[in-house]
């Protein structure tokens, strides 16, 4: 499953194969067995200085979300943001194995941020926040029960510093341990 994002990322991080995936806007990889140590090394050698609050209405498929970046160290911030959905039951091929009924959760149906770097938040100082709200629309096709808005602050040199996620009816408050 894919958005037409998925191609601009593959091609940024130079995957080429499926699954893959991407840490911090750092390592990129197609290996399985690659995932873990990369996620290790990420909470080791980065950690997040700074904190994402988000607050999210949604009713009829339309929605709006505040996301709040606050900073605990200086630096040069952005925030993008993706609609996912949980629960989605399609075809999968898992370890050569084709599973007619796989249950697909995390799936990124929309990106409400501009573009997949982030919107441009500026610069903050230690103990500085600043929000910014964006609209979203629930496609009739997907359950609105089943999404929720993750956010990524992305620091000045382009990396992901921290993530949060919440229900689209919901709100989550800062945590500097993602």
């Amino acid at each position: 499953m894919g958005i037409p994002l998925t191609n601009t990322m593959y091609n940024h991080f130079s995957l080429g194969g499926y699954p893959a995936f991407v840490v911090d806007m750092r390592d990129a990889s197609t290996e399985k067995s690659d995932l873990e140590t990369m996620l290790s090394r990420s909470f080791k050698e980065h950690p997040a200085n700074c904190g994402i609050r988000l607050s999210s209405t949604c009713s009829g498929g339309k929605g709006k979300v505040t996301a709040e970046v606050a900073a605990s160290a200086s630096d040069t911030y952005r925030i993008a943001l993706y609609l996912l959905e949980d629960g989605i039951v399609a075809k999968q091929v898992d370890n050569g194995l084709e599973k007619a009924e796989y249950v697909h959760n995390h799936v990124v149906r929309t990106m409400l941020s501009s573009l997949y770097e982030g919107d441009r938040i500026g610069a903050l100082a230690a103990g500085e926040s600043k929000s910014m709200q964006y609209d979203f629309t629930i496609d009739g096709e997907w359950k609105q029960e089943k999404c929720s808005i993750c956010a990524v602050a992305i620091d000045g040199n382009g990396y992901v510093n921290n993530v949060a996620l919440c229900p689209v009816n919901g709100t989550t408050e800062f945590d500097y341990q993602k």
